[in-house]
């Protein structure tokens, strides 16, 4: 036999291009950033501080009192 060998399936995928087939989409999930004092995940109640190098750095509420009372110790509450 000198014919040529289809697949069984071609006849359902003719005039169709892989190409064009939807893939599914991952969602898009946001990066957990980390606290820059204690470095866990930032996932609650954070703040973003951006500083005046144009650094910004995310750190918890708490994280952020501790890191003003030792950075600027005669500005404490």
């Amino acid at each position: 036999m000198t014919g040529v060998r289809k697949c069984a399936h071609s006849g359902a995928r003719k005039g169709r291009s892989m190409a064009k087939v939807k893939r599914p989409r991952r969602r898009q999930v946001h990066p957990v950033r980390s606290c820059a004092w204690c470095t866990h995940p930032v996932y609650g109640d954070a703040v973003t501080v951006t500083f005046p190098d144009k650094v910004q750095l995310t750190f918890h509420v708490a994280c952020l009192d501790q890191y003003r009372a030792v950075m600027w110790p005669w500005a404490a509450r």
